[in-house]
């Protein structure tokens, strides 16, 4: 009994792991890298990617470049760029974990935008006209109308993406984040 207490009294180090050691030291820091980014990306994805959709060249031409520049860029070279290059050209020292939540990040925003922009293109143009010949502004046919019918078009998506994203945390290892391929 006495060795039950021993090796489960401690609740904190099976939950999160003895980072790095521990049970799921490595698989807590791939989640927590996960989470963040898919959280940070969705918002600045859905800016993007409305942004995309605009009908103003000089708001859409830059969303475009940006979202085409970041989804042909491999994603470990974005963590090396933001482990090697970005803090030595800032003067600053950024730690392994968020030199790599900044780059996935990066990362993960083109494709939140071009999941968002699919979403939005995916609800029927005639819901749109409906809501502004009801009176509505445009902001509130968009937020009221359109945006939860887009999110539930979208949630698969970001499901499947979350599960990519997941398993594009292991290039994290190349900068030494001792995470689930290092810590077992």
């Amino acid at each position: 009994m006495d060795f039950l207490i021993e090796q489960f009294g401690n609740w904190k180090f099976y939950l999160i792991g003895a980072y790095p050691k521990g049970p799921l030291g490595g698989l807590s820091i791939n989640i927590a890298i996960a989470l963040l980014c898919m959280i940070i990306s969705f918002f600045i994805g859905a800016i993007f990617g409305m942004g995309r959709l605009s009908c103003r060249r000089y708001i859409s031409y830059p969303c475009i470049i940006y979202i085409e520049f970041v989804r042909a860029t491999p994603a470990l070279l974005l963590v090396f760029w933001f482990f090697l290059f970005i803090p030595s050209a800032l003067g600053t020292n950024i730690s392994l974990f968020w030199s790599s939540v900044i780059a996935l990040s990066i990362y993960s925003t083109a494709y939140q935008a071009e999941i968002v922009r699919g979403g939005i293109l995916a609800v029927p143009r005639g819901q749109m006209e409906a809501a502004l010949s009801s009176g509505m502004t445009r902001f509130q046919a968009a937020r009221t109308v359109i945006l939860p019918q887009a999110f539930r078009m979208m949630l698969p998506s970001f499901v499947s993406f979350f599960i990519s994203l997941f398993k594009e945390t292991s290039v994290i290892y190349i900068i030494g984040v001792i995470d689930l391929t290092q810590a077992g």
